[in-house]
């Protein structure tokens, strides 16, 4: 995440992150995954929790996320990540206030139980 100088967000990434985390668990068959690559370098120099959504602010209050995730074999993908971005948007916005922009869902896998 770039934050400008002189300018605060309210909520800090690590509460959006753990809001997403949360969505993300409560769904018995999506694993959360790392972010790709060159994401996951961006987030080590940033300091950022490896193993979660990139978070991107695009105004004030106005966020987009990139979440990747593994999804249980033979579950509908598609059904499957639009329930988990609703959720996630709600989510966020109930609680935060913020307004989620775009909830971008890379399915990077499958996973068998």
């Amino acid at each position: 995440m770039k934050i400008a100088k002189g300018e605060k967000h309210e909520v800090s990434t690590l509460i959006l992150q753990t809001i997403i985390f949360i969505c993300v668990t409560e769904e018995t068959n999506v694993k959360i995954l790392p972010p790709r690559f060159m994401k996951k370098f961006y987030a080590i120099i940033n300091k950022e929790f490896q193993h979660s959504a990139v978070i991107h602010f695009a105004d004030e209050k106005v966020i987009d996320i990139d979440l990747f995730i593994a999804v249980e074999y033979h579950q509908p993908i598609l059904e499957v990540c639009r329930m988990l971005q609703l959720k996630i948007k709600n989510e966020i916005e109930i609680l935060t206030g913020y307004h989620v922009r775009n909830v971008h869902i890379s399915v990077d896998g499958l996973w068998k139980k």
